[in-house]
């Protein structure tokens, strides 16, 4: 359908899919096929005035089910894509994220909401298309202690997913590309559901499939290392090289 609405420019007449083919539900994760025909839409707002400098890049646009959800400062807009009307826009204080791609995104959505990390403290549960918030997941405290600082989020099944950030002392805030643990919290329960104490471990390192959680991290213990040389998939016509002093 086409509509024509203040804040939606040009829309143009669209056959919208019946399935949810074209997804972007995580930065640069779960991509539905894009099949012809494909081209421009629409054009308008949200504009530039209500997004960030381009100098300061921020995360990119999600799509779910053809709704678009993007951010401006400590702002979160919704969008068709389809014909450009608004579906909502929330001011929300801590809502943004800067800095990328050094940093990581704090935005995930799924069929049960938007998930935006907030301060780097929570992670909230929008209506996707509402905009109202539906649940708050304070990161969880390690050992007993002080609250985590969120870094990572992801989700997938009932599971909401995160990465504790490292503590920045200089700049006195999370550590915009590192973590030292991951955890995962049960939407349905709000309680941590399990966790995972790392070091040096990369955002942009961390990805999920097959049910498991896979981590990239740049401290082993001994153990760890050899457990990682004898997975190594060699290749038997180069010889080993021999250790150095």
């Amino acid at each position: 359908p086409s509509a024509r609405r203040r804040g939606a420019s040009f829309p143009v007449g669209v056959t919208r899919p019946t399935t949810s083919a074209r997804r972007r539900t995580h930065p640069g994760g779960e991509t539905g096929p894009v099949t012809p025909p494909s081209g421009f839409l629409w054009m308008g707002a949200p504009g530039p005035r209500s997004r960030f400098d381009r100098h300061a890049p921020p995360p990119m646009p999600l799509v779910h089910d053809g709704i678009m959800f993007t951010q401006g400062y400590d702002l979160l807009m919704a969008y068709d894509i389809y014909n450009g009307v608004k579906y909502w826009e929330k001011h929300v204080m801590g809502a943004t994220r800067l800095g990328l791609p050094l940093g990581t995104s704090n935005m995930a959505v799924d069929a049960d909401g938007l998930f935006v990390v907030l301060n780097d403290r929570e992670c909230v549960q929008l209506h996707r298309t509402t905009g109202e918030t539906l649940r708050t997941f304070p990161a969880p405290a390690r050992d007993g202690g002080e609250a985590n600082l969120w870094g990572w989020v992801a989700r997938q099944g009932k599971l909401l997913y995160g990465s504790r950030s490292k503590y920045d002392s200089r700049r006195r805030r999370g550590d915009r590309s590192l973590s030292e643990g991951v955890f995962a919290i049960d939407v349905e329960t709000g309680r941590t559901a399990w966790s995972y104490d790392g070091d040096g471990i990369d955002h942009d390192g961390i990805a999920i499939g097959g049910g498991n959680l896979f981590v990239v991290q740049r401290q082993l213990t001994e153990a760890e290392h050899q457990q990682a040389i004898r997975n190594t998939i060699k290749d038997s016509s180069v010889e080993d090289r021999k250790p150095l002093d």
